[in-house]
């Protein structure tokens, strides 16, 4: 009997606020100044869902060089180009860096913004492995950089 109110006032529930009518707080970020704006100079970090010790890091400096690393059973480094094209960020790997093998020619990617957060997420790099989705990504600035006299 309890769960057959249980259950009951579960399917209310979802009657009462379907699914497509509960708003979406992320959207597609659509201005290339505001994408370079918020990731030029930035390291972005993701994790991967399901794969444990598993993170990806990606550097976009304000020069156009791409630098990363994939952590996992060790570090992986990689570097490359990117740049904004169509609303989308785009890194093209340096053919000797691994990231090569997953890859060839430039991987755009849509960024998101959620409007109530403010957090931006992005597809993952492998596009082999794209079913992951929109990954939320942690920001941090580009360390500051020692100069020697």
């Amino acid at each position: 009997m309890k769960l057959h109110v249980l259950l009951t006032s579960l399917l209310l529930a979802a009657a009462a606020f379907p699914a497509s009518a509960q708003p979406s707080a992320s959207r597609q970020l659509r201005e290339a100044a505001a994408i370079r704006a918020l990731l030029s100079g930035k390291y972005v970090g993701y994790s991967l869902p399901g794969w444990a010790d598993t993170d990806i890091w990606e550097g976009f400096e304000a020069n156009g060089t791409w630098t990363g690393t994939l952590l996992g059973r060790g570090p992986v480094p990689f570097s490359g180009r990117w740049k904004i094209d169509s609303e989308r960020i785009c890194v093209l790997p340096d053919q000797e860096g691994s990231v090569a093998t997953w890859f060839s020619g430039w991987r755009c990617r849509i960024v998101w913004i959620d409007e109530n957060t403010g957090r931006l997420s992005m597809e993952y790099l492998d596009p082999r492995r794209a079913s992951f989705g929109a990954l939320l990504l942690e920001i941090r600035d580009f360390p500051a950089r020692v100069q020697v006299r």
